[in-house]
């Protein structure tokens, strides 16, 4: 995109997994539960998504962040 805009999609799944971060460093909850949470209705979708943002799995990130 033209001027490094987000689309709205980019800028909602950027939202999402802000959130899911958030609920990985901060619950116990499941990545499957998390997912839902925000939006996501396919756990795959939620982590290939998160994959892209943020550099490493759902699991992968709390792991890294102490949270479990």
């Amino acid at each position: 995109r033209e001027g490094g805009g987000l689309t709205p999609w980019q800028y909602l799944n950027r939202y999402r997994v802000a959130k899911a971060q958030h609920l990985l460093r901060t619950s116990e909850t499941s990545v499957t539960d998390i997912a839902t949470a925000v939006g996501f209705n396919s756990p795959a979708y939620f982590c290939r998504i998160f994959r892209r943002e943020s550099g490493k799995s759902p699991h992968a990130f709390r792991i890294e962040t102490g949270s479990t």
